[in-house]
């Protein structure tokens, strides 16, 4: 039987309850437990934090190394945990231990943050420690990503660029971000504006950084590095008088050391000033900025300690050479060479010019050598000096391989490839005259035109090449085209000083001495201590002074014909003296002649004497010379007074025509002296110059005897040079002539064929075997064949030889002697003469 209903619903409900209550304490239970842990978990939060600030505070305090274990084990347990991250980055930077600090930022980066502004740029500084520029400029730029107002970290992208190389971002990037108001500098952008200074100063801008200093000092005027740097700035910039104003306004930042420094740079400055000014000023006064720098030298080395002062007397070599105070230069480099010193390229090549100038290339080319040894490289300026020496100590062929090496170190165009920037190289023109000057200064005057030809097809407008050109052609014998080419220069470049010496040169030799003589006085006016003005200014002075000439011959003829016309025995002595220019073109001169022959005169060995003195005047005047003497004989002998005439032309630099004209000439046989006859001479001559190893001349002569004879004559002569160079040269006279008398032979007591004619070739051999600027010393030694004949007898050989020493003291005394032979067929009867001369050019410095 079922229960009854209600009471299985009671028992049911029962148990319902009874689950329920189980379930409410089992529930309660769970919370008390829960709660419990909940507190426990609580305090150990706070305990960890508590610990974990004290180590961050204890690794900023005490030191960060020992922190380090317990961040490690912190990260490891919690590798997901920004903040430990962080922090220990950033204390790994301050253990200094940087380049495990960089091994983070791989997993810095790998976030969807990289990091707290903080860790970043720790972790850029350790970056930057350990050469990983990329990597801290980074994660510098990924602070300023985030916080454009981090002016530290603006600091840290301007020297990560910096640092990098990369100067122009550095210099854009701080510009952009350095903070101002009302364009001044504001006291937030201090840190900034010192980075951007670094970069400026790195950059090369010496003033920017100097100016950006100073807007610093405006903000913070007790910063004494910022004053310290901004001094030497001030130095570099080139303004060392506002450096040492600061020095002096803050003396106490600057030692002794560094204050003499400063000095030493103020004079060298004030060198480099003066240099430039000589450089590019034509006046007087082009010397004022380097009296400066004399001025300020002398101090500094008066108040400086003999140990401290090298370095500034090495700078004194060089100023003095830039005043030309050569001498002083000298003595200063001996005295500083016998204190072993060692000296710099520049002193070296300073004192190499101060001997150079005062002649001695010797000197000079060993200097020149040792500043390209200690140089560590090759100069062209030192080259370009070093090749003067060699011109001047006639060593040609070093010199030539300096001008070559000169050439092949200087390229035609600089920046090649470079688009936009690719020029033409301003110093390769003057590589290429190099040559072309040494080919001028070794006589090889051909190959110096052909290669000035391809020069000036390479720069036909540079100002030294078109010099040159005026140069090579006064030395081809072309005063008027040398002129013109000058002329035509000074019109582009007034103050071309080449140009302005090779007029006044070129004046005198087309004898316009006035007109020379006033480019001269101006060219001394303006540079006295020039070399080449002081060249010209100097054979200017020869041509104004007084001159005096002898030519001397002595003679002998042991098998002298009874009939030829030279004499066994035959001496001349024949001296002028010349007074100083009147007017400008005309000199007046004394003239002297002293003649003696011995011959056989009809049978009787006689002694004659033909002895005359003169007086005249010598024109000289642009495109003419002209001569006037009045003759008269000394002693007795039957010779008659005369006057003797002649005047000559030069159309052009190729073409000259002149006429002469004696009433009595001197050129007479001695036979027909001897028997009281003389002759009325007169002559055409013209000359036709091609250049200097070319010429030509064509003469037409008559002599008007006193017995009624009349001899005509022509003469035609071909000189050319075959061999051409700075020691040795050759060259050849081929004349050919003929003559014809109008009285019988035979009724004449002196030589008097008919007709007759000859041709000769004489071989002009020259050595210069010592030179040393205006000395020298020459040999020549002439051959000469031909042939000569007479009407009725056949031609013979005719043979002549000379050989002569010439000394040039300087530009006013010259003497020349030597000896010589002939053998020369008369009425088909060969006679020798030998003879011996002397000849002296003087000009008095009278």
């Amino acid at each position: 039987m079922r229960a009854p209903v209600c009471h299985v619903v009671r028992r049911r409900d029962g148990e319902a309850l009874a689950a329920t209550r189980i379930k409410r304490v089992a529930v309660l239970l769970l919370l008390l437990a829960g709660g419990h842990c909940l507190a426990q978990a609580g305090i150990g939060a706070v305990a960890r934090e508590a610990e974990y600030d004290a180590l961050i505070r204890s690794a900023r305090e005490v030191g960060a190394q020992a922190a380090l274990p317990r961040l490690d084990q912190l990260l490891a347990l919690e590798p997901w945990n920004r903040r430990y991250l962080d922090d220990y980055v950033t204390i790994l930077h301050w253990a200094g231990r940087h380049a495990e600090a960089v091994r983070w930022w791989p997993v810095m980066r790998a976030g969807p943050r990289p990091g707290a502004a903080y860790a970043l740029k720790a972790l850029a500084r350790s970056a930057r420690e350990t050469g990983f520029n990329d990597i801290a400029l980074a994660a510098y730029l990924e602070v300023v990503r985030h916080d454009a107002g981090d002016l530290d970290a603006h600091v840290g992208v301007v020297l990560a660029y910096r640092d990098g190389g990369r100067l122009g971002a550095a210099h854009d990037h701080a510009h952009a971000h350095l903070p101002r108001v009302a364009g001044r500098l504001t006291q937030a952008g201090l840190p900034l504006a010192r980075v951007l200074a670094a970069v400026l100063e790195a950059a090369g801008d010496a003033l920017g950084a100097a100016a950006l200093y100073q807007e610093i000092l405006v903000l913070a005027p007790g910063d004494a590095d910022a004053t310290r740097r901004q001094v030497h700035l001030l130095a570099d910039a080139g303004l060392p008088q506002l450096a040492l104003q600061r020095v002096t306004a803050n003396a106490g930042l600057f030692s002794s050391a560094e204050v003499l420094r400063l000095q030493h740079d103020r004079g060298a400055r004030l060198i480099q000033w003066g240099e430039r000014q000589i450089a590019v000023d034509r006046r007087q006064q082009r010397f004022a900025a380097t009296e400066r720098a004399l001025a300020a030298n002398a101090a500094v080395i008066e108040t400086a300690s003999p140990a401290s002062a090298a370095p500034t007397e090495f700078d004194r070599v060089v100023v003095l050479r830039d005043r030309l105070r050569m001498v002083e230069a000298r003595a200063l480099f001996i005295d500083l060479e016998r204190r072993g010193l060692k000296l710099p390229a520049y002193v070296l090549t300073a004192a190499a010019d101060a001997h150079l100038y005062l002649e001695q290339p010797e000197q000079a080319r060993e200097l020149y050598l040792r500043a390209i040894a200690a140089a560590g490289k090759r100069e062209p300026g030192i080259l370009f000096a070093l090749f003067y020496a060699y011109v001047e100590c006639e060593q040609h062929a070093l010199a030539r391989q300096m001008a070559d090496e000169l050439l092949a170190l200087t390229p035609p165009i600089i920046n090649r490839g470079l688009k936009g920037v690719e020029l033409d190289n301003p110093d390769y023109p003057a590589a290429i005259n190099a040559g072309v000057l040494q080919l001028i200064f070794s006589d090889r005057l051909d190959a110096a035109q052909a290669a000035l030809a391809e020069a000036r097809g390479r720069a036909p407008f540079n100002f030294a090449l078109r010099a040159t050109a005026g140069t090579l052609l006064a030395s081809r014998e072309q005063p008027r085209a040398s002129l013109a080419a000058f002329d035509a220069l000074l019109i582009d470049d007034p103050d071309n000083l080449s140009a302005r010496i090779g007029r006044a040169e070129n004046l005198q030799t087309l004898k316009a001495f006035a007109a020379a003589a006033g480019e001269l006085a101006q060219l001394v006016h303006d540079y006295p201590e020039h070399k080449g003005v002081l060249a010209a200014n100097q054979k200017l002075g020869v041509q104004q002074s007084p001159s005096m000439t002898i030519d001397s011959t002595l003679g002998r003829s042991p098998a002298a014909g009874a009939a030829g016309p030279i004499a066994a025995r035959d001496s001349v002595l024949d001296a002028h003296y010349y007074s100083s220019p009147i007017a400008g073109h005309f000199r007046m001169f004394a003239h002297l002649r002293h003649a003696q022959g011995q011959i056989n005169l009809n049978g009787v060995d006689s002694r004659l004497r033909r002895d005359r003195a003169g007086i005249g005047a010598d024109l000289r005047r642009p495109g003419w010379e002209g001569r006037a003497e009045l003759q008269v004989p000394l002693g007795g002998g039957g010779a008659a007074s005369g006057i003797a005439l002649a005047l000559a032309h030069e159309f052009s630099d190729a073409w000259k025509l002149g006429v002469r004209l004696d009433s009595n000439t001197p050129d007479l046989a001695w036979r027909a002296f001897g028997n009281r006859i003389s002759a009325r001479a007169w002559a055409l001559e013209a000359g036709h110059v091609v250049h200097e190893s070319r010429n030509f001349q064509a003469s037409l002569a008559r002599l008007d005897y006193s017995d009624g004879n009349r001899r005509d004559s022509a003469l035609l002569t071909w000189r050319e040079r075959w061999i051409s160079g700075p020691v040795y040269k050759l060259s050849s006279l081929v004349s050919a002539g003929f003559s014809g008398n109008s009285r019988d032979p035979q009724v004449t007591p002196y030589f008097n064929p008919p007709r007759d004619r000859g041709v000769d070739l004489t071989l002009i051999n020259e050595w210069l075997t010592w030179r040393r600027y205006t000395h020298a010393f020459t040999q020549r030694l002439m051959l000469g064949i031909g042939s000569y004949g007479q009407s009725g007898v056949a031609n013979n050989a005719v043979q002549s030889w000379r050989y002569e020493h010439e000394w040039t003291r300087d530009r006013r005394l010259t003497l020349r002697y030597g000896i010589g032979g002939s053998r020369h067929p008369y009425d088909g009867v060969q006679q020798t003469r030998n003879f011996l001369y002397l000849n002296l050019a003087w000009s008095p410095p009278w």
